[in-house]
């Protein structure tokens, strides 16, 4: 399997390196998967399953045929990659690595922020000695994520590395399964048996899909957590709600922004429920895990993770503007059209603030259901534009916000190509497009300017135009909702 040098690689070995999804060389196809999900039909339409998955129109009645056999070509290419991806070989490494591993840290009564020089010969049995040729190259020395993430590790610690990572892509799985679930039901989108070809042609072609279960990452826990939020908040349970953006806030802390959400819209309930749970999470953490992981986690950790927020993969404003003022040079491999620290943090903030004047508006002007509905995903989406790192797979997490434009485009007919564009980019893999304009690629080639506000940009470009897509359907929605028959939702 090839394999690849990213931001997000914590350890290398010989073999033992962040594995991302195969090179394919079917992107015609996997353009052509994505066209059948966008085009105009009338309003009457749009209540046919037929519609959803082929708006074109193109031989309705040989439809049917035609996913098949799109899912068998797409199956025989990609399903064995998929399948070997699922569990790694124990020289295999993936990000859930540093979650297992602190977690065996833990059980073992060592640091949960051990580094990885130790934990790595001491659970993998490789050796880290820069002398040998299998020697491993650490980048990351530690676990990334907050301590509470661990409590998520500790049942999967007690299974061997490619075990564990098996079992937790098939909960993974599983909870995507229920999210795709309340969306089809919550928002009315037409079903049947065999949507699910279409569904799993493009999952299988979909890069943060792919990304997700290579690493192992949360992800695909996330979006359970974020749509369930969704669900209590307009079913008015607060506690659960509040309780469940405690759990993602404390695991990720970037779901935190959701805070900004509520506060807007007054639901005092579910802010001192949220705040006082990520407290409550923090100190069981404190006390369970040792107060000294947070010392560690603040003075050690967060400044190595910080060093990638220029990188190639970062798709958020943050990572957009430290490209172009102030990347870290030699392991980033980008050259600034000048350097400065502070002109990159003042651009950076300047655009996350008008993003969150734009969502604030949006929130405040949320009178019905329906538009608080779309307010909420749009949120979504601002919560990856202004986050510090915005990695490829994060894109999971904005399953609701596309579904609520796909639906809009659907209806009106304006905006296809427009959406067609923005789903196209942010579900191919980006490590496949940059070799063809920058030599050498992210291994080898150096990205000049010119580089950072184009091909390095365009998965932050696709984020604002779906950014604007859902802030124009918010503002022009329905005064009552009618996501189909099924809508709205109480329970």
């Amino acid at each position: 399997m090839a394999t690849n040098k990213t931001d997000r690689c914590s350890f290398l070995v010989e073999d033992f390196k962040l594995v991302r999804a195969p090179q394919t060389r079917i992107d015609a196809i996997r353009v052509l998967v994505l066209c059948l999900s966008n085009s105009k039909v009338s309003g009457n339409e749009c209540g046919s399953n037929s519609m959803w998955w082929d708006p074109l129109n193109v031989s309705p009645n040989s439809r049917k045929w035609l996913w098949a056999l799109l899912t068998v070509l797409v199956g025989i290419q990609q399903g064995p990659s998929f399948v070997a991806s699922l569990r790694p070989r124990s020289d295999q490494g993936v990000d859930f690595f540093q979650e297992w591993s602190s977690a065996k840290s833990y059980l073992d009564t060592r640091p949960i922020y051990s580094r990885h020089a130790e934990t790595i010969p001491r659970y993998l049995r490789l050796s880290v000695d820069a002398g040998q040729s299998e020697s491993v190259e650490i980048e990351v020395d530690v676990n990334a994520h907050p301590p509470p993430s661990v409590f998520l590790a500790l049942p999967f610690a007690l299974l061997d590395y490619p075990n564990a990572v098996l079992a937790w892509n098939v909960l993974s799985l599983l909870l995507l399964a229920a999210s795709l679930h309340w969306l089809v039901r919550e928002l009315g989108i037409p079903f049947k048996a065999w949507s699910v070809m279409p569904m799993v042609t493009i999952l299988l072609l979909s890069n943060p899909f792919r990304q997700q279960v290579n690493q192992g990452q949360f992800n695909l826990l996330l979006l359970f957590l974020l749509l369930a939020i969704w669900l209590a908040a307009r079913s008015e349970k607060a506690w659960l709600a509040g309780t469940l953006l405690a759990v993602a806030t404390a695991v990720k802390l970037f779901p935190g922004f959701l805070f900004l959400y509520f506060l807007l819209r007054r639901d005092w309930r579910i802010v001192a429920v949220g705040v006082t749970g990520v407290a409550v999470i923090g100190v069981a953490a404190g006390f369970a895990l040792g107060w000294e992981s947070y010392r560690t986690y603040v003075t050690e950790v967060l400044p190595q993770v910080n060093a990638y927020r220029g990188g190639w993969l970062n798709a958020s404003l943050v990572g957009f503007c430290t490209r172009l003022f102030d990347p870290a040079a030699v392991s980033e491999q980008v050259e600034p059209i000048w350097r400065s620290s502070s002109f990159a943090k003042l651009l950076a903030g300047v655009m996350c603030l008008l993003v969150m004047v734009v969502v604030s508006r949006c929130v405040l002007r949320a009178d019905t259901a329906d538009k608080r509905d779309r307010a909420f995903g749009l949120t979504l989406v601002a919560m990856l534009l202004v986050s510090p790192i915005t990695w490829d797979h994060y894109f999971l997490l904005l399953l609701l916000p596309l579904a609520q434009v796909w639906r809009d485009v659907s209806v009106s007919g304006r905006g296809r190509i427009p959406f067609l564009v923005i789903v196209i980019v942010l579900c191919l893999n980006p490590v496949l497009v940059w070799p063809h304009f920058i030599a050498g690629g992210r291994g080898h080639g150096v990205a000049q300017p010119m580089h950072s506000v184009t091909i390095l940009a365009m998965q932050c470009y696709a984020l604002v135009g779906l950014f604007v897509m859902g802030m124009r359907g918010a503002a022009v929605c329905r005064e009552e909702p009618s996501y189909g028959t099924n809508s709205p939702r109480t329970g």
